[in-house]
C-alpha cells in the first residue's frame, strides 16, 4: 500500500516550507533560535529494505521554550506531529502530538516524549511515540529510538542505537559541517525478542540547516 496523495504534497509542502524559512534567517537571533533538517534512509534486513524519509525543525521563542515540529513517511506509513520544546540547562525536553496514517487510511493521533542532552563528546537522545491505535495498553503501540554518542570531534560520532523494529547494535555518523552527514548502524540484536541477526542494518543521508 502507498500512503495517499494528500500526504505525500504535505511532506513536500513541509520541506519546501521549511528550507524556505532557514534559508531566510541569515543573521541575528533568528539563525541562532531555528534549525531544520531533512534526512533519508534505508533499513535493510534479508526480508526487506524500508526506505525512510523524515524531517524537522525547531523555533526558540526565548532560551527556555520553543516550538517544534517533526514528519516522517514510508513506502506505507505516514506521521506528522508538533509540540513543545523546554531547554533546561543541560537537557532538551519535547513533547508532541500530531496524526498517524497507516497506507491510504486508518489515520489517528500519535503522540511523542524526547530528551535529549548535548555536553562536549557526548550525545544522549531518546524518543519514544505512543500510537492512538490498537488496545490501551498494549505494548505494540510504543516505538522507542535510543542513541548514546561519543563525539570525539566535530567530525565523528560513534556510540549504540537500540530502535524498534530495527535493533540493538553500534552506529557511526560521519558529518562535514554546513554540508551533509551520513549514519551507519549495525543492529544485529534484536533486544526484544534476545535474537541475533547479523544483516540487520541502517544507513542514512541528512542535512541541518
Amino acid at each position: 500500500m502507498q500512503p495517499g496523495g494528500n500526504m505525500r504534497k504535505v511532506i513536500l509542502l513541509f520541506v519546501v516550507a521549511f528550507l524556505n524559512a532557514s534559508a531566510n534567517a541569515d543573521e541575528g537571533k533568528l539563525v541562532k533560535a531555528t534549525s531544520a533538517f531533512v534526512e533519508a534512509e534505508a533499513e535493510i534486513s534479508p526480508h526487506e529494505v524500508r526506505p525512510i524519509i523524515k524531517g524537522g525543525m525547531t523555533h526558540f521563542f526565548n532560551y527556555s521554550i520553543g516550538f517544534s515540529a517533526f514528519l516522517l513517511g514510508t513506502n506505507d506509513w505516514f506521521q506528522a506531529y508538533g509540540g513543545i520544546v523546554c531547554n533546561l540547562r543541560y537537557f532538551k525536553i519535547t513533547i508532541s502530538a500530531g496524526i498517524e496514517q497507516i497506507g491510504k487510511g486508518n489515520v489517528g493521533p500519535r503522540m511523542a516524549v524526547s530528551v535529549e542532552t548535548d555536553v562536549p563528546y557526548v550525545h544522549i537522545y531518546g524518543l519514544v511515540e505512543m500510537s492512538g491505535s490498537g488496545e490501551a495498553g498494549d505494548y505494540s503501540r510504543l516505538w522507542y529510538d535510543l542513541n548514546f554518542l561519543l563525539k570525539p570531534s566535530k567530525y565523528l560520532s560513534f556510540g549504540f542505537k537500540d530502535r524498534r523494529s530495527l535493533g540493538f547494535g553500534p552506529q557511526i555518523q560521519i558529518t562535514i559541517p554546513k554540508f551533509i552527514g551520513f549514519s551507519l548502524v549495525w543492529a544485529p540484536v534484536a533486544a526484544e525478542k534476545i535474537e541475533i541477526d547479523p544483516l540487520r542494518f541502517a544507513v542514512g543521508v541528512n542535512k541541518e540547516f
